[in-house]
């Protein structure tokens, strides 16, 4: 795979990773560190209102 094929994945890849942190930032107002962590494979425990405690 040359330079040029891999930049062009890695575009696809970080395009289609923005679009669904914008998607997922639509219900999750205001936590966007916890969306980026979520979409990159971390683990992470959502607390939000009261009861909204969800690990992911």
């Amino acid at each position: 795979m040359s330079n040029e094929e891999l930049k062009e994945k890695l575009n696809r890849v970080r395009e289609k990773a923005l679009a669904l942190e914008e998607e997922i930032g639509k219900v999750w107002v205001g936590q966007r560190q916890v969306v980026r962590e979520t979409i990159a494979g971390g683990n992470v425990l959502y607390e939000g209102l009261p009861g909204s405690a969800r690990p992911f």
